[in-house]
Order: C-alpha cells, then sequence, then structure tokens
C-alpha cells in the first residue's frame, strides 16, 4: 500500500499534533508542580503522575475512596502509556538506520510511519479512556470545577 507524498507529510502533522494535544492534556495540573528556584531546570509533571493525583486530590477535595481509587487508575495507566512510549521509541532506531539511497527505502518508511500511526491511535484511545474512566470517579460538582478549570485555561 503506498501513499503520495502529501498524504505521508499530512499523516506525519496530524501524528505530531496529536502528539503535542496528548502531551498538553496530560500535564493540565502542572503548572503549581514547577520548582519555585529559579536555579532549578523546569520539568513536566509525568502523565498520570502520583504528584498529579495528590494535586487534584487536593483542588477537586476528594475523598479518601476517590483518590485510592484516582491512584490506582492513575498506577494503571502510566504501565499502559510508559509500554506504548516504548513500542514508539522502538520504531526510531530502525528509521535511523534507513538510508534514503536503498531501493524500497519510501515504502519501508511508510510501512514504519503507518505502525506509528497505528500507536498514536492507541495512545488516543488509552487517554480517552482514562478520561472516561477517571470523569466517572468524580461527583458533578468535581466535574464543574475541573471543566471550569479548563475553561480558565489553567
Amino acid at each position: 500500500m503506498t501513499i503520495s507524498a502529501k498524504k505521508a507529510g499530512k499523516l506525519g502533522v496530524v501524528g505530531l499534533a496529536v502528539a503535542m494535544a496528548a502531551s498538553v492534556a496530560t500535564t493540565s495540573f502542572a503548572g503549581d508542580t514547577m520548582h519555585n528556584d529559579k536555579q532549578a531546570a523546569p520539568h513536566a509533571v509525568q502523565p498520570y503522575s502520583e504528584q498529579m493525583v495528590q494535586r487534584m486530590s487536593a483542588q477537586l477535595k476528594f475523598d479518601e475512596e476517590t483518590k485510592a481509587d484516582v491512584s490506582e487508575l492513575f498506577a494503571e495507566a502510566r504501565e499502559e502509556h510508559q509500554e506504548l512510549l516504548d513500542d514508539m521509541r522502538a520504531f526510531s532506531s530502525p528509521v535511523k538506520m534507513l538510508s534514503p539511497k536503498d531501493d524500497g527505502y519510501v515504502d519501508q518508511i511508510e510501512e514504519l510511519a503507518e505502525k506509528r500511526s497505528e500507536l498514536m491511535v492507541r495512545m488516543d484511545v488509552q487517554q480517552a479512556e482514562i478520561r472516561h474512566e477517571f470523569y466517572e470517579l468524580l461527583t458533578d460538582e468535581q466535574i464543574a470545577l475541573l471543566e471550569a478549570k479548563k475553561q480558565a485555561g489553567s
């Protein structure tokens, strides 16, 4: 199955946009977790981290049961997310090792790009499932507070 260069370019742009959106979506609670020390290097909160659970627990006023449920959900999500990231990293070496002068170079790149796209779809679906399960753990008031925070852009 071959695709045009234009379509391959679009797939690449879509993949990059999805990766960026995933990064923004999973670090929406990272704002206050940065070091206040100007000498410290800034870092993003890892997706589904226990640090994120603690921050959301405080902001959304989780009871102990909800906090435990969110912590368990996020622990499972971290494992799945890491597996997907490992799978995605596995594609970078083969791409680097391919030579544009070889016959079939474009076809090989296309095949790797399609596999990488499938992984991006899996990551999007995983994030949607986790987000859905997370919302099921929240009360209507907590959802309203979370949505208001999202609308405020913080």
